[in-house]
């Protein structure tokens, strides 16, 4: 099989010089996104499972996502990276059933996570002032519901419906995007439109709807806890926009390659550049680590902690979600104690008459 695989890739290519080249090339970048996603996502799941960060309502979701990429990285990138190297591509047509359903199955989890964690986030700036943290059992339906719908979509080749086929570079495996069959058409849109397009629909109206609640500068009570809150959940927004938008710009390009595919009827690109846009999405388990470090402080420091760098970085101590709100001194102080729900009012102090 290794030698017909690299003959036929000779001749394809050109030399064989250049093959190996492109192979050990691409073999690097997917070793680097291994190293790099597995270590992004382990520290995300041991700084998420901390006390400080439990209270929030997408806090399980972010772990599940955590996890996903884990998953990815190594039940199926090593034996990619492997292969790379070696030059021995995609063995045989079980091997690629198996990985093209485990491939799918994370993509399409991880998407529909970022799905619920817009809409748990929307829901958390809507009831602020409210509980906010999600019961066991929600979080074990989301969670649940997350993965029933990857395995979902990505069943149907599994039972006869299309097929999942080595691709253009024999390097991977995929759905038989340029499938001329009804059959192969048919499932292609489906995935498509239930993928990617549909859980992008909700990820929209839910930021929309967020941002509509934001400007209307809208806080029940107006008091100063729900505004520290309010201001709270906004931050949790930002960091998890981001990871929808770089999400989603890592899947858009595999999307829509596919897309093209199908209306052609044969690949858009072949040879060594096929492999470029699936790269784009393998990529994915590498940013969300890197959002949450430079985007949320309280993430940040808890990592730090970890890995002993909090000495470095003056993040000795972390901010409890009830840290004291500091206002000039000409105006009343509210301090929030760290531990209590009691509140303390101090006036400031009137110089006696001269």
């Amino acid at each position: 099989m290794t030698t017909s695989f690299r003959s036929n890739m000779t001749d394809e290519w050109g030399t064989h010089k250049y093959f190996s080249a492109g192979y050990i090339a691409y073999g690097v970048v997917m070793f680097c996104i291994l190293v790099l996603g597995f270590v992004g996502n382990t520290l995300t799941v041991l700084v998420l499972t901390k006390r400080e960060h439990k209270w929030r309502g997408v806090t399980p979701l972010m772990i599940n996502l955590a996890v996903a990429d884990l998953l990815i990285i190594i039940f199926g990138y090593p034996t990619q990276v492997h292969a790379n190297f070696t030059a021995d591509g995609v063995p045989d047509d079980s091997h690629c059933n198996i990985r093209g359903f485990i491939n799918g199955i994370v993509g399409i989890t991880c998407i529909f996570t970022l799905t619920e964690m817009g809409v748990v986030s929307y829901s958390g700036l809507r009831r602020v002032g409210g509980n906010v943290r999600l019961s066991s059992y929600q979080v074990a339906c989301l969670i649940g519901a997350a993965w029933c719908y990857g395995a979902l979509c990505m069943l149907p080749p599994l039972l006869g419906w299309s097929k999942f086929v080595i691709s253009a570079s024999k390097l991977s495996c995929s759905p038989n995007w340029s499938g001329q069959t009804t059959a192969d058409k048919a499932y292609t849109l489906l995935l498509v439109t239930f993928g990617f397009f549909a859980p992008l629909t909700v990820m929209i109206t839910s930021y929309y709807k967020t941002f509509w609640v934001v400007r209307r500068h809208f806080v029940p009570g107006n008091t100063a806890v729900q505004l520290r809150q309010r201001k709270s959940m906004l931050r949790i927004v930002h960091v998890t926009l981001m990871s929808v938008i770089s999400m989603m710009l890592s899947w858009a390009p595999y999307c829509f390659i596919s897309l093209a595919s199908v209306v052609r009827g044969k690949p858009v690109i072949e040879n060594w550049e096929a492999e470029i846009p699936e790269l784009l999405a393998k990529a994915s388990v590498v940013y969300n680590p890197l959002i949450y470090t430079f985007m949320n402080k309280s993430f940040r420091m808890t990592l730090f902690r970890i890995v002993g760098l909090h000495r470095c970085f003056g993040a000795g101590h972390e901010v409890a979600p009830t840290a004291a709100i500091q206002k000039r001194p000409n105006v009343i102080q509210i301090q929030f104690r760290r531990h209590s729900s009691e509140v303390e009012v101090r006036t400031p102090r009137v110089p006696p008459p001269h």
